[in-house]
């Protein structure tokens, strides 16, 4: 049985946000299925006038136009983009919890995190995919106890016929339609769209997308975390041939971070490390091209596939090791990987 401390269900969420008391919570957008996406933030935020977009900010070597002047780093972690990705939920409100009361849900205090929280400016997008995690039926919000079948179905859909639905395939088309799908799973909203993939789609189809960039312009975001999950977990996807230098040095620097700090607690560090080489533009890269920020995407383990299996408390302890190094890089250096000369 799924612990409390591990919150994954749409219910269970909205009774945790409702609970917050140092957090400000506000919905930031509507997914395609009508449903609130809720942002949380802690830490004064800190107004800007941009005054004109990366692109020209970088080519007139007026830096300060696209970022202007602050004392605070911002992080934007994003939890569940896939619906059927759900172990960040349990690890965001974990999170907030820390930074509301010191401890997680099952009562381990976390000092460091919530010492170099205090430092910056935290924005979490506490679920991004509602439409896609309501896909799954409630009885089935724990990956851990799901069989292969399942995994395939919940996270991918199946198509008519019976077949599973599998990555990457299941990216195109897109829209995807009724004709082609007999179970959309937890990958697309109510528009049939990986909302990670449906920028270019506009708004219509893909809000959710659209609805995250615009909160990392608005927060004046400096780096961002995406939060997905898979059964070969825990890694980091690191540099690739689409974003610049900076960045890809930035992702395998934080990365080796990230694995000296499992390492040291026992957690399942991989001995290797995945790099990027899709020459494509999803959300992944437009949180810099288009807001500027530096790009981080994780893949946390479902705890299911033989042989990496995990128990709920270690992928908790998992989650906060992950945000406390972002949050220690945030408080004592700079994410801003272009910066006025």
């Amino acid at each position: 049985m799924k612990p409390e401390y591990y919150p994954t269900r749409l219910d269970e969420l909205e009774t945790f946000l409702g609970g917050l008391k140092t957090g400000e919570v506000r919905v930031f957008g509507t997914s395609a299925g009508g449903r609130p996406l809720h942002v949380v933030t802690y830490g004064e935020k800190e107004e800007i006038t941009r005054t004109a977009p990366l692109s020209a900010a970088i080519e007139s070597t007026k830096r300060e136009t696209f970022y202007g002047e602050t004392t605070k780093q911002v992080l934007m972690i994003v939890s569940t983009i896939h619906g059927g990705e759900m172990e960040s939920i349990a690890g965001v409100t974990n999170l907030m919890s820390v930074l509301e009361t010191g401890e997680d849900l099952k009562g381990k205090a976390w000092p460091d995190i919530r010492r170099d929280a205090a430092k910056l400016r935290l924005v979490i997008a506490a679920c991004a995919n509602p439409d896609g995690r309501a896909h799954i039926p409630d009885d089935k919000d724990d990956p851990t106890t799901w069989t292969e079948e399942e995994v395939h179905a919940y996270r991918h859909g199946r198509y008519v016929g019976g077949e599973a639905a599998t990555w990457p395939k299941c990216k195109a088309p897109l829209p995807a339609t009724e004709d082609d799908y007999e179970y959309f799973g937890g990958y697309m909203n109510d528009a049939h769209v990986v909302p990670d993939h449906g920028y270019f789609l506009g708004p219509a189809y893909s809000p959710e997308a659209h609805a995250l960039i615009q909160l990392a312009l608005d927060e004046h975001a400096h780096c961002v975390l995406d939060c997905h999950s898979c059964e070969s977990g825990p890694f980091m996807i690191c540099g690739g041939d689409v974003l610049p230098k900076p960045i890809a040095e930035a992702q395998f620097r934080v990365d080796g971070a990230f694995r000296q700090k499992l390492r040291e607690r026992a957690l399942g560090a991989k001995p290797w490390t995945v790099t990027g080489k899709a020459q494509t533009l999803s959300l992944r890269e437009l949180y810099w091209f288009i807001a500027g920020a530096q790009t981080h995407t994780f893949e946390a383990p479902n705890g299911m596939l033989p042989g990496n299996q995990w128990k709920h408390d270690q992928i908790v302890d998992m989650y906060l090791t992950l945000f406390e190094v972002f949050l220690s890089i945030g408080a004592n250096e700079d994410f801003r990987v272009v910066r006025r000369p």
